[in-house]
């Protein structure tokens, strides 16, 4: 996000304080359901610890994308990290959604086991090809922005 955000802090600002809330919300959350479910500590409650991460990391994920999209940014590589996170959460997410949404979880539950790792896989691909592949931005020099704004002012009187 603050990469994203750029010099402008007053969005950063306030986007720390959200993503502040959200890490209390989801704490909170959490220890709700670990009130809930303390006799399942190690079943139950590390797997809706789980859900909740994955979610809340994919609906953030998502608005990170839709900022950098919003923003019209120019930096390629940050734009597929991003989309890497995504295809790592994405997965787990749905798999999770799927395992408590479908009466027999041990389908979904064995299917998380080859979920998770393809997603770290996809992931880490994509972002191997960011910082492999994708061109990085050269700085122009003093005279070469000197030599583009001249060019500007020619083609404006033309």
């Amino acid at each position: 996000f603050r990469r994203a955000c750029g010099a402008e802090e007053k969005l950063w600002h306030f986007i720390r304080l959200v993503l502040a809330f959200v890490f209390i919300l989801v704490l909170g959350l959490s220890l709700f359901s670990l009130s809930r479910n303390y006799d399942h500590l190690f079943s139950r409650f590390i797997t809706e610890f789980q859900q909740n991460l994955y979610f809340t990391c994919l609906v953030l994920n998502t608005l990170l994308f839709v900022l950098i999209q919003q923003k019209a940014l120019a930096d390629e590589e940050l734009t597929l990290l991003v989309c890497g996170l995504g295809i790592q959460f994405a997965g787990p997410a749905a798999n999770f959604a799927l395992m408590f949404l479908t009466p027999g979880r041990q389908i979904a539950g064995d299917l998380l086991a080859y979920v998770s790792p393809l997603c770290t896989l996809g992931m880490l691909l994509t972002w191997f090809y960011a910082m492999v592949r994708v061109p990085k931005p050269v700085p122009a020099s003093a005279g070469q922005e000197a030599e583009l704004a001249a060019v500007g002012v020619a083609a404006r009187n033309f």
